[in-house]
């Protein structure tokens, strides 16, 4: 296994956090239309996703310091109503970049994921069952006697290597079957 070791000062930390606090907070406000008291105290309180919001109870709203119930249910209801927005524009992006059904029904891709294949021109089952699985999750190449990272395709998803070897193995498993 190759290990990446970040070492940080205090301080860079330190504005490494506020810095995704203050994305986070403006993730809230920007579309689920808070203000900003209500979104950073909701990334104070451990939210992270509007996912999270969507999926978290009245209940456990209520219990933030300054959340009435009426304000919990609509937080929890403007944040189905942009899931529901947000899957139908990426729904759309995926139609517009021109994926193939067989990639797009491969077992194991997110919408997320094909959103990035299709941006990558991997557009159908036999193109994505032709890569490696260090071009989906990323690896180290030797250039010129230096280690260089590759950036994969589906890095951000965090695929582990197994994950990846077994999209591609089933992809494969379906392209070459004859």
């Amino acid at each position: 296994m190759n290990y990446e070791i970040n070492i940080m000062t205090d301080k860079e930390d330190s504005e490494r956090r506020q810095i995704e606090f203050k994305e986070k907070t403006e993730n809230f406000v920007k579309n689920l239309e808070l203000d900003e008291t209500l979104g950073q105290l909701l990334v104070a309180e451990g939210f992270s996703t509007i996912d999270e919001i969507k999926d978290t109870s009245v209940e456990a709203l209520t219990k933030i310091e300054g959340i009435e119930e009426d304000t919990a249910k609509a937080l929890i209801d403007r944040a189905k109503e942009f899931y529901v927005k947000d899957q139908e524009e990426i729904s759309q992006k995926i139609k517009d970049l021109g994926l193939e059904n067989e990639l797009i029904n491969h077992k194991g891709l997110t919408p997320g994921m094909l959103v990035t294949l299709g941006e990558q021109k991997i557009l159908t089952l036999s193109d994505f069952a032709d890569l490696a699985s260090d071009e989906l999750i990323g690896g180290y190449d030797i250039v010129k006697g230096e280690r260089v990272k590759i950036k994969g395709y589906l890095e951000d998803f965090a695929l582990s290597q197994s994950e990846a070897d077994n999209l591609i193995m089933s992809a494969r498993d379906i392209v070459y079957k004859d």
